[in-house]
């Protein structure tokens, strides 16, 4: 059962110069709070695009990261971004300079152009966040330790070969504390697809609730593996095995979902099943199949958060036509409530990638973002490109979903024009100019940071903000899960960098608490099973920064 309970035991977009947008409702990372007080109907969100005046890149690769590297409080922007005539890649953290803007530092590696996926944490516990990234050219993994913060300053390292036997094909990069020892481990798998004289995909099925479009190929197991955090002082290889070895891997999320203390991995598949990974005495075993949500499908990644309130994590996937949304169902297990939720209609002809939740209007109920790879005019179209490969012609456009009262969604266009055909879609959210709305950066190639500018009715839009602290470095928290309290009922929990969205979004996680001035209580559910409980009353509008007990 999806989250065994904290207290068991205790859009539119703005363009540049523009004063408004329009909005097309269809068919933490953040938490919701406790909803009191909530308007009747959700506030319609606005975000505007101020990548150029906030100093950004207008193209990158598939490395993002949204996370403060600094230590100043405020959000940096780890990137790889293209040169202008796009002949040449380099590696930069652009830090926030709490003005809107970011300034850029170039950081030295041996990696000439082909970057691939980055994982961000404090690997060696010593209070700077660090990152690993995998080198496109021959899959090595290189760790980049975080040596000064003004001016930032990092040294690259390869890890030693006998833990990193490198994979041309490794994609996939993630770090999750999966001992609970709170130490990040490192989880890595290749991306690898065996062609046979067989078309890709000879045809699509249109179902009822679904576009099925068998592979017609082989497909090469992926390799993925464990490498276990040392306390810091290096990694070690694991011989856990997995109990399959997905091929086409496009998205992991580490989060705890059983709320046993421990970190299970979602880990999803293209053009198969998706996996629930969890950790048991050294053994990994599929907790997916008992859940029931075990389908074959086109996973481009999923997004944790509890969006009805009750109690227990939700899950939904981005997939090629329509998103599956998971809700927990009484009794244990999961349901497929992307119909009734009103996501079915709302995503037939389009392909998702990375989904990320959060409370993007304050409402107290957490919403979603998805960047979309193409948005087709018909069903039948979508079927047809994923056929043949290509791409519509028309401009692109990214969702938002307002959620209401955890009831149903209402979908918001984002239009992207230059975003009209592009793979690997990456999003990560964070408040970059700490006005109390969670902002959007998404790409790669495309790249664009999305300024929340949300209007909120007056006496309405209250926030917490909430950062844990945990034991091996005050910025490892990974894996806990957070509950707030208003006026004595629990509303939403959320998970601490479960690294939804295929990037790396804040450690701070955001409860929008709609009239609500203040809070009650905070639950803490940390890795290792330690429950915490932080009385209130604590006021609206401030971060909230606990230790580990």
């Amino acid at each position: 059962m999806g989250g065994a309970g904290l207290l068991a035991a205790c859009s539119s977009v703005v363009p540049s110069n523009s004063a408004s947008g329009s909005t097309a409702s269809g068919g933490g990372s953040g938490g919701g709070g406790g909803g009191g007080g909530l308007p009747k109907e959700p506030t319609a969100l606005v975000f505007r695009d101020v990548s150029s005046e906030a100093g950004l890149p207008g193209l990158s690769r598939d490395c993002i990261a949204f996370r403060d590297f600094d230590g100043d409080g405020a959000p940096d922007i780890l990137l790889t971004p293209y040169s202008d005539d796009e002949k040449s890649v380099s590696l930069a953290l652009f830090v926030n300079r709490l003005d809107g803007t970011f300034e850029r530092f170039d950081i030295p590696s041996n990696i000439e152009k082909n970057f691939k996926s980055c994982a961000v944490a404090d690997y060696d516990g010593d209070g700077r966040l660090d990152f690993a990234l995998i080198n496109g050219k021959d899959g090595s993994v290189q760790l980049f330790h975080n040596d000064a913060s003004n001016p930032p300053k990092f040294s690259f390292s390869t890890i030693k070969a006998s833990v990193d036997k490198p994979e041309p094909e490794r994609w996939t990069i993630a770090f999750a504390d999966l001992d609970a020892d709170g130490w990040p481990d490192l989880y890595v798998t290749t991306n690898s697809i065996e062609m046979t004289n067989a078309e890709p995909v000879a045809s699509c099925e249109i179902t009822e609730d679904d576009i099925l479009c068998p592979l017609e190929m082989d497909l090469v197991p992926g390799r993925p593996e464990i490498w276990h955090n040392d306390k810091g002082k290096g990694f070690v290889p694991t011989e856990m095995v997995f109990p399959k070895q997905g091929a086409i891997s496009f998205g992991v999320s580490a989060v705890d979902w059983d709320e046993d203390g421990s970190v299970e991995l979602f880990l999803s598949y293209d053009f198969d099943y998706n996996q629930f990974i969890k950790t048991q005495g050294g053994t990994l075993s599929d907790i997916l199949p008992g859940l029931g949500a075990n389908l074959y499908n086109n996973g481009m990644g999923a997004a944790f958060a509890d969006f009805d309130h009750d109690g227990h994590l939700d899950f939904w996937i981005g997939d090629v036509g329509p998103d599956q949304l998971w809700m927990s169902a009484p009794g244990g297990g999961v349901k497929n409530l992307a119909g009734p939720m009103g996501v079915l209609d709302a995503t037939w002809k389009h392909v998702g990638w990375g989904p990320v939740a959060v409370d993007f209007n304050n409402d107290g109920f957490d919403d979603l973002f998805m960047g979309n790879g193409m948005v087709t005019d018909t069903v039948q179209e979508l079927a047809d490109l994923t056929v043949s490969g290509g791409f519509p012609s028309g401009s692109g456009v990214d969702y938002a979903f307002v959620n209401v009262r955890g009831q149903h969604f209402i979908r918001q266009d984002l239009p992207f024009p230059k975003a009209k055909a592009r793979l690997q879609v990456r999003s990560a959210v964070a408040d970059f100019d700490g006005d109390g709305l969670v902002d959007v950066l998404e790409g790669p190639k495309p790249l664009r940071l999305l300024r929340n500018e949300t209007k909120l009715d007056p006496g309405a839009g209250h926030w917490i903000d909430v950062v844990l602290h945990g034991t091996s470095s005050p910025l490892n928290a990974q894996g806990a899960v957070v509950a707030i309290e208003v006026g004595g009922v629990v509303g939403s929990r959320f998970p601490v960098e479960s690294q939804d969205g295929r990037a790396n979004s804040t450690n701070v996680v955001h409860f929008g608490l709609g009239s609500a001035t203040e809070a009650s209580a905070i639950h803490v559910l940390w890795p290792g099973g330690v429950r915490q409980t932080v009385p209130g009353p604590i006021a609206a509008g401030k971060l909230v920064e606990i230790e580990h007990p």
